[in-house]
C-alpha cells in the first residue's frame, strides 16, 4: 500500500531499486497473488496487454530473471520461483504482506464491540493504508480493481468506526475519522452528512447550518431534511 518496500534481515528494498516497472509489475502481480500461482500465458498478458507473445515463457522469464537479480541485493533471489509454467513466492518462505494485514485490521475491528479495542484497530488500519496498492504502477488495468477493493475497504472501516465513535457520543474520535476519510473522497454523501452531525453536537447549529451550504451539492434531499431536523427540534 503506497510505496513499494520489501524488508528482511538483510536490509529493503524500495521501489528505487526496481527501477523497471515490467520488474515491479511482476513481483506486483506475482505477491499480491500468493494464495495461487498465476500461468505463464496470465502472466504475459498482464505485462504486455494486447501484444501476441510468440515465446511468452521465454519473455516472462527474462523479466523473472532480472527482477531475482535485484532481489539478490538482500539475498532473497530465490524469493520467486518458476513451478510447472508458473511463477510463484517460494513456500519456504513466510511473506507478510501491508495489505493482508490491514484487511485483517478491518475484519477484526467491524467485529470488535469493545470501544479501546475499536480505536486501537482503526489506527492500525489507517497506519498500514498508506495510499494506492503499488502506487507507481496504480493504473495497470489488471491492478485498478485490486487498488479499488483496498480503496472502498477502507471508506467501509472508516464509516463503521465513525458510526460506532457517533454512537457512543465521541465525536471528537468521528471529527477526526471522518476529516481521514474525506481526504481521500471528499464528495462522498455519507461522509459529508456525518459531517454536519458531528459539526452540530460538538459546535451547535450555526456551524453545522454553514458546513451544510457546503456539503449541499453532494448530498441528497432526504440528507438534507434529516439534517436540518436536528436544529429544527431544538
Amino acid at each position: 500500500l503506497g510505496d513499494l518496500e520489501i524488508r528482511n534481515a538483510k536490509g529493503t528494498l524500495t521501489e528505487e531499486d526496481i527501477s523497471s516497472d515490467l520488474c515491479l509489475n511482476l513481483f506486483a502481480l506475482i505477491i499480491t497473488n500468493m494464495k495461487r500461482a498465476l500461468k505463464i500465458e496470465r502472466l504475459a498478458e498482464a505485462l504486455w496487454p494486447g501484444d501476441v507473445m510468440d515465446n511468452p515463457y521465454r519473455s516472462v522469464s527474462n523479466i523473472a530473471y532480472r527482477l531475482r537479480r535485484i532481489l539478490s541485493i538482500i539475498d532473497l533471489e530465490d524469493l520467486i520461483i518458476g513451478r510447472h509454467g508458473t511463477f510463484v513466492i517460494n513456500p519456504e518462505y513466510n511473506v507478510y504482506t501491508d495489505f493482508d494485514r490491514f484487511e485483517d485490521n478491518c475484519r477484526r475491528m467491524e467485529a470488535e464491540a469493545n470501544p479501546k479495542a475499536q480505536s486501537e484497530l482503526y489506527q492500525g488500519a489507517v497506519e498500514l493504508y498508506r495510499g494506492d496498492l503499488f502506487s507507481k504502477i496504480s493504473y495497470q488495468h489488471w491492478l485498478m480493481p485490486k487498488t479499488a477493493y483496498y480503496h472502498n475497504i477502507f471508506l467501509r472501516i472508516i464509516k463503521c468506526y465513525i458510526e460506532r465513535k457517533m454512537e457512543q457520543g465521541a465525536y471528537c474520535a468521528a471529527h477526526r475519522a471522518v476529516v481521514d476519510a474525506m481526504s481521500l473522497d471528499p464528495y462522498d454523501s455519507e461522509l459529508n452528512t456525518d459531517m454536519i452531525l458531528i459539526m452540530y453536537h460538538r459546535g451547535g447549529a450555526e456551524l453545522a447550518k454553514s458546513f451544510l451550504q457546503t456539503a449541499k451539492a453532494y448530498i441528497s434531499e432526504e440528507q438534507i431534511e434529516s439534517a436540518q431536523q436536528l436544529w429544527e427540534r431544538t
